[in-house]
């Protein structure tokens, strides 16, 4: 089960009457997030390259997939080829022997706006390109549409033979409200398991549809306490809660759990 998304008109914060340059990141003391550690402005790749490597050095016997990597998988991260992994699972419907070659985004099923020049909403639909391995003319592909709440991204690496190409997962979308005259989104941060995850590693990104200006950042609050001016926010080892996001400018973030 992945995050639940929450939207949260609160107050105006008194931070964004600030310059949005990045500015120090100020914790909050207590024994409970000692461990966590922020990292901004990293992309979703390094994010996931930064949790792969963690996770060989606390568990470096234990597998994130359950299957050994096919082909030239192998030179992947961990997160990446589990991402693989649930698309070979979709290309083995069609039949026991086709795996994923790689895939991309788009709109819902029929709806014609891939050839539209104006503004979309987000891509909500994967689709996945499927081969036997080896079988020249064996291509297929199939659509799988995201879970209600949820949009199409690209992770990027290599497929079994050796290409780099595009996978598309399913992320998390927390859009903003106006308050006022700035913009809030409020981003529920959970991870089931036994008893409930004590910690999680969690990424947000921020994308504004509505300029191409570079330099842009929101002001962060997040589960551990720590506070800070970036264009994305990745948390390690930090608590499940609530991930505060102010804009002055209208923007989408996109959240990614583990």
């Amino acid at each position: 089960m992945l995050p639940l998304l929450f939207l949260l008109c609160t107050t105006s914060f008194p931070g964004l009457a600030h310059s949005t340059d990045p500015a120090p990141i100020s914790p909050r003391r207590g024994d409970l997030i000692r461990h966590s550690e922020v990292r901004t402005d990293l992309t979703i790749d390094e994010f996931l390259a930064e949790v792969s490597r963690r996770k060989k050095q606390t568990s470096p016997s234990l597998p994130l997939y359950k299957r050994a990597p096919l082909g030239q998988e192998s030179r992947n991260n961990l997160e990446v080829n589990a991402v693989i992994e649930e698309l070979h699972r979709v290309c083995r419907s069609i039949t026991d022997s086709h795996r994923s070659t790689g895939g991309k985004c788009r709109w819902e099923f029929g709806s014609g706006w891939e050839q539209q020049g104006e503004n979309r909403e987000p891509k909500t639909t994967r689709e996945i390109h499927c081969q036997i391995p080896e079988q020249a003319g064996s291509q297929r592909s199939a659509l799988r549409r995201c879970p209600q709440g949820q949009v199409c991204r690209i992770r990027r690496g290599y497929n079994y033979a050796g290409d780099w190409v595009e996978f598309p997962f399913c992320e998390d979308e927390i859009p903003f409200l106006r308050d006022k005259d700035n913009f809030v989104a409020v981003y529920s941060v959970s991870k089931p398991g036994p008893g409930g995850a004590q910690a999680v590693s969690y990424h947000v990104d921020i994308d504004w549809p509505a300029t191409n200006a570079p330099g842009r950042n929101a002001f962060f609050e997040d589960t551990s306490g720590k506070k800070g001016w970036a264009r994305s926010w990745s948390c390690f080892f930090c608590p499940p809660g609530l991930v505060t996001i102010h804009s002055h400018l209208p923007a989408v973030a996109f959240g990614h759990v583990v």
